[in-house]
């Protein structure tokens, strides 16, 4: 991006659309979290490629409030914690519900 311009924010109808259209996907609920990770906290690709569900969780392994990103996960040393919206939060606790019944889940995978 150059120097003046500005990124294009997506309205509310196209990220309803767009979350219409994961719903009928292959991995619906993990899709529109991956999405709603990106418009919602405002995560770069590396960052949500990084994620664990570790970041997640607080310390009696339930899902906070915010969203701990390290260093390593981030972008140089811009570690930080993001407030979680609550769609998205919506979102990734019935994300986890479903993966966390699974005999090989790992709270260090997302």
């Amino acid at each position: 991006m150059g120097i003046g311009k500005q990124a294009k924010t997506l309205t509310n109808k196209q990220i309803d659309s767009v979350l219409d259209y994961l719903s009928r996907s292959r991995s619906p609920k993990r899709n529109q979290a991956i999405f709603l990770l990106s418009v919602k906290a405002g995560l770069r690709a590396k960052e949500i490629a990084s994620l664990r569900w570790e970041m997640l969780l607080n310390s009696d392994g339930i899902l906070s409030d915010y969203l701990a990103l390290p260093n390593n996960a981030s972008k140089g040393r811009s570690g930080r914690q993001i407030p979680l919206n609550r769609q998205l939060k919506e979102t990734l606790l019935d994300l986890f519900q479903s993966e966390s019944g699974r005999k090989d889940f790992d709270a260090k995978d997302f």
